[in-house]
């Protein structure tokens, strides 16, 4: 009952945001990476149970492998066919999409109390459970409206501990053997729905290696050594199949982002080295220095003959060590990357509760537990130490990772405080035990009183930046030329959008067209479409910046403000591009001159029209024309203005003519924009020797299906002659010269 009554606290936390996500008739995907799980999904339902693992419409123009294993959009899949089924398509799939992850968040709180119950009994693990259901860092990433595969996270973390402390208390062999089949089983499925959960596996290894070394006198070296070959050889077998059923085994690829030959081989060595410590112990005389050996031979062999003879290894290696280090700056960028300490203290105590000061104290308990108390207990606090310092160690280096420490953090403290409690019950006298109990709870209602105050119905929207877009990619959608069916990811699509890689799924699951920066950014092919994106954005020469449009195949340009992440997106440039920033006498960031002559600027702000920056005047951009722009506001240093707008990169129509050789020429074009906002595309030209001119147009006065309308012909005037010219949609689609006669002008 008291179970029940936890996973249904955890629920309710987890459903609290549900008025911000169910909203006028409309459900509301919460970020970026569930808009593309949930396309993912859909499509598996439609086509179940295939789910697609290649992508054209990501990183055009070569498409991409997909990074994410097939697991959760299965699972998703699989759910959202049983409801249809169910309930006679009466119930909206995206309705199924959006609760999946509260459903992931609640199953992980079980985990937790599975873990805790092997940790510290059913009172620890109830305890630990409770804490699990309201802690931000948990239910922040089980929230309604999130579809992603942080939610089950913590279960994969949870579960690979709770049954290898299960293995190391049982004195019955065949209860051992059960839990080295059911830990091989999840450390090798876990792959399936994320590859991070590699760090589970290496965990359990070291930890139990450590275990086998070092022993507390009257528990068995071999039997842990043994224990340890049958779950990794599970682990090996049952990784293969999930393996080979992704497209990275087929490139022979060892990344550690995807499941590859990486997580097999990682698991392999694990069985080859406990074998040999099982096949060293059982010697009588063999003791800590030969198991020691014997588990450290088969890693360090493999990895110096694999990253001297595997180019594939070395890679790994490389681009894993840049990873964990945050050195690429895609990574960089995102939130969720950040150390937990860069926001201060107070963000540790938001997201673990004010037990957070206590952390000192309670790696000292576990650390003091290694040494005291029964042989199995000494044993169990040993493999928890290690697991408790390496996760709180990926916590402090990223924000994201403390779905591999919450568990243990929760668990650790459900058993802390029923050692505390049955402590203060044994001072007092067990006749006041219910009053003990009942003390503690209060005690434990008033610490995560603060983490409850966290929880309450809001109406919370999606992540701002595709509220202020949304309008722009639905225009890209419905009015834009389709590249293809985004349903058909295996076909590829005529034209892609360049944008910054933070709109690429939307770009797919809102506008339906294909992007070429995304938010996977993890392998090279997808780390070349944010870096591209980031040069095309920041260049500050048009020419070029226009040529690579048209070599990655782009038709549009989605653009949106910089200034503010300019210094993140600037580090994806070669070396020698430009200042963009500057410290000023306040200390805060200015843009210098060359910030307004990126692409961005030259876009954004002046609208790809004539302007002068720093007493220099700058052509119009004349193949990129304005197609639309959003009603939400956004802002630059010194300029304010629709937050997102719609470029097309069209061939342009030539206006070609003749005046007298040398004779300046101006053309002039008033425009209205969908916000009613009014401009004027100038250009000027000068006659060259035999009397010619020519200007490349990319606006139609008539024809064009843009929401940025054409007011009136172009005007071109020389001195004391003009003339007025239309020009079609067609003939700027096609580049197609249209010629004029000038004639002397009408004086008033």
């Amino acid at each position: 009952m008291l179970l029940g009554l936890v996973l249904l606290l955890a629920a309710a936390t987890r459903l609290a945001n549900v008025p911000g996500v169910f909203v006028g008739g409309r459900i509301l995907i919460w970020d970026e990476d569930s808009s593309y799980h949930w396309h993912r999904a859909w499509l598996a339902a439609e086509r179940y149970p295939k789910v697609h693992t290649f992508d054209w419409y990501t990183n055009y123009p070569t498409g991409a492998r997909m990074m994410w294993p097939v697991g959760f959009d299965l699972a998703l899949a699989t759910l959202v066919r049983v409801v249809g089924f169910v309930s006679g398509g009466r119930v909206t799939p995206l309705a199924v999409g959006v609760l999946f992850d509260p459903l992931l968040g609640v199953l992980s709180v079980l985990a937790i109390y599975l873990l805790g119950r092997e940790l510290g009994g059913r009172a620890a693990g109830l305890a630990g459970a409770a804490i699990a259901a309201v802690l931000p860092i948990l239910t922040g990433y089980s929230m309604v409206g999130r579809i992603d595969h942080h939610a089950i996270e913590p279960a994969l973390a949870a579960l690979p501990l709770a049954l290898l402390v299960r293995g190391l208390r049982a004195g019955d062999e065949r209860v051992r053997g059960r839990a080295a089949l059911w830990l091989g089983v999840v450390l090798g499925g876990a792959i399936g729905v994320w590859p991070g959960a590699i760090a589970a596996g290496v965990l359990a290894a070291a930890s139990l290696a450590l275990a086998v070394v070092w022993t507390p006198e009257g528990c068995d070296r071999r039997e842990l050594a043994v224990f340890g070959r049958r779950a990794f050889a599970v682990a090996a077998l049952v990784v293969v199949p999930i393996v080979l059923a992704h497209p990275w085994a087929a490139a022979g690829s060892f990344a550690y982002y995807a499941p590859t030959w990486l997580q097999p081989l990682v698991y392999a060595t694990a069985w080859l080295g406990f074998t040999l410590a099982a096949v060293a112990l059982r010697r009588r005389a063999a003791g800590a220095g030969a198991a020691a050996a014997a588990l450290l031979l088969p890693p360090l062999v493999v990895a110096a003959v694999g990253v001297a003879l595997s180019p594939g290894l070395r890679h790994a290696a490389v681009s894993t060590l840049a990873y964990i280090d945050r050195g690429d700056a895609q990574i960089g960028q995102v939130f969720e990357s950040y150390p937990l300490l860069s926001f201060g203290f107070g963000a540790a105590v938001q997201q673990y509760g004010v037990v957070a000061f206590a952390f000192p104290l309670l790696l000292a308990a576990v650390a003091l537990r290694c040494w005291r108390g029964a042989p199995r207990g000494r044993l169990v606090a040993r493999v928890a130490l290690v697991w408790f310092a390496v996760t709180a160690g990926m916590a402090l280096g990223q924000l994201r990772l403390g779905s591999q420490f919450a568990p243990v953090w929760c668990a650790l403290w459900g058993t802390a405080w029923v050692v505390a409690t049955r402590a203060v019950e044994t001072r007092v006298g067990r006749g006041r035990g219910p009053a003990v109990r009942l003390g503690a709870v209060l005690v434990g209602l008033a610490l995560m009183a603060p983490t409850l105050r966290l929880h309450h119905l809001t109406r919370r929207l999606p992540q701002d930046d595709l509220v202020r877009s949304h309008d722009a990619l639905v225009w890209l959608r419905d009015h834009a030329a389709s590249p293809g069916d985004v349903n058909r990811p295996e076909v590829r699509p005529r034209f892609a959008v360049m944008s910054r890689w933070e709109w690429g799924n939307w770009l797919i699951t809102v506008a339906h067209q294909a992007n070429i920066a995304n938010p996977f950014s993890q392998a090279a092919v997808h780390l070349r479409g944010v870096r591209e994106a980031a040069e095309f954005f920041l260049a500050t020469d048009p020419t070029p910046a226009v040529r690579e449009l048209e070599r990655l195949g782009a038709r549009y340009v989605l653009v949106t403000p910089v200034f503010y992440e300019i210094e993140d997106v600037a580090r994806m440039l070669r070396p020698g591009a430009p200042r963009f920033t500057t410290v000023g006498p306040s200390g805060a960031r200015q843009p210098t001159p060359a910030f307004y002559t990126t692409m961005n600027s030259r876009l954004l702000v002046f609208d790809g029209l004539e302007t002068t920056v720093a007493g220099r005047t700058l052509a119009p951009l004349r193949r990129l024309r304005l197609d639309f722009e959003s009603a939400a506001v956004g802002a630059e240093p010194g300029w304010e203005g629709s937050f997102a707008k719609v470029f097309e990169l069209v061939p342009g129509a030539r206006i070609g003519g003749r005046a007298r050789p040398g004779e300046p020429v101006e053309l002039r074009l008033d425009l209205v924009t969908d916000r009613g906002r009014r401009l004027s595309y100038y250009d000027r030209a000068e006659a060259d020797v035999g009397g010619a001119f020519t200007f490349t147009v990319p606006y139609a006065t008539a024809g064009a299906a843009t929401a940025v309308r054409a007011v009136g012909p172009y005007r071109i005037t020389t001195p004391g002659r003009a003339a007025a010219v239309t020009v079609t949609e067609a003939e700027v689609a096609a580049g197609r010269t249209v010629a004029v006669e000038l004639a002397a002008a009408a004086h008033p």
